[in-house]
Formats: structure tokens, C-alpha cells, sequence
């Protein structure tokens, strides 16, 4: 068992040295955020001001695998994790789940997405009423694993 699993190791290496691609993992990196006080069509339509409710909009991108993976299972399991400003550390205040959930219309959509641009687009939000004023953090994540921020996105914000 321990020579297969050296083996395997091995050869990705040699893959990687020759600039050939081991075996590609699914991959979701969030490209755009925002803060808002209202969503419209998937969309933010008014950067947030001290007035409730509070989103949390992300644009996720995903890669040929991750649209595999969404084949395969049928969903990707996207959380926006809402953390507050305890003292010197932030503390989990809530865990909002946003599957991602495929039908064929959505498999059509996304496949034609990645054909032509190499990845497809997923927007989504979650949203929390009466804040207390405070300092703010969303952590987006992916199968219990913190998603990528590839463009620089403000997922912090203090609340009035």
C-alpha cells in the first residue's frame, strides 16, 4: 500500500516538473463582493448605508471540475460563515448555507459558460436584520473550507 501511495506521489511530481497537470482538483474562488442594504436580480443595487438589513453578496467563479462536482453530486455547498468583533477576536455569530443546487438548465448554463470562458459565475447573498452596531466579517466556504477571495473584496465592515 505505502509503494502505491509513493508511487502516485511520484508521478505527480514528475507531472508537475514537466509542466503537465496532475489530476486538476474542483476549484471556487469568490471574484467579487459586496456590502448592500438591498439585492436586486441577483445583483447589489445600493452600497450599504447605516440602515438594516445588512447583505453579504458574492460573485463565485468556478472551474470545469467543481462543474463536475456539481454534475456528479447535484450540489456545491457554498456558507457564508458571519463573524462579530468580540474584544480582540471574532466570534461566529452565524452560519448561513447556500447550496448551490444543479438542474438541467443550470448544468446547460454553467456548461456553456466554461466552454467560453473557462469557468462559470454563481451570485449569491445572505442577509441579517437588526445588527448591532459592531465590526463585521463574512468568511465564504466551500465544503467546510475557506473559498479563495482571488479579487480584493472588503468582507469586513463596521456597522453603525
Amino acid at each position: 500500500m505505502l509503494k502505491k501511495i509513493l508511487f502516485y506521489i511520484h508521478l505527480g511530481s514528475l507531472l508537475n516538473f514537466f509542466g503537465l497537470p496532475a489530476e486538476a482538483a474542483p476549484r471556487l474562488t469568490v471574484s467579487e463582493c459586496a456590502w448592500a442594504n438591498a439585492i436586486q436580480y441577483h445583483e447589489p443595487v445600493s452600497p450599504y448605508t447605516a440602515a438594516a438589513p445588512l447583505y453579504f453578496w458574492t460573485k463565485i467563479q468556478g472551474n470545469a471540475e467543481a462543474l463536475e462536482v456539481l454534475k456528479r453530486k447535484r450540489v456545491l455547498l457554498v456558507e457564508h460563515i458571519w463573524q462579530r468583533l468580540s474584544g480582540t477576536r471574532f466570534r461566529v455569530v452565524d452560519q448561513i448555507r447556500l447550496p448551490i443546487r444543479a438542474n438541467e438548465e443550470l448544468i446547460n448554463g454553467f456548461e456553456w459558460e466554461v466552454k467560453e470562458r473557462g469557468f462559470f459565475d454563481w451570485r449569491t447573498f445572505s442577509v441579517k436584520q437588526n445588527l448591532p452596531s459592531d465590526y463585521w466579517k463574512v468568511r465564504v466556504y466551500y465544503n467546510r473550507r475557506p473559498i479563495r477571495f482571488e479579487a480584493y473584496c472588503e468582507s469586513e465592515i463596521w456597522t453603525e
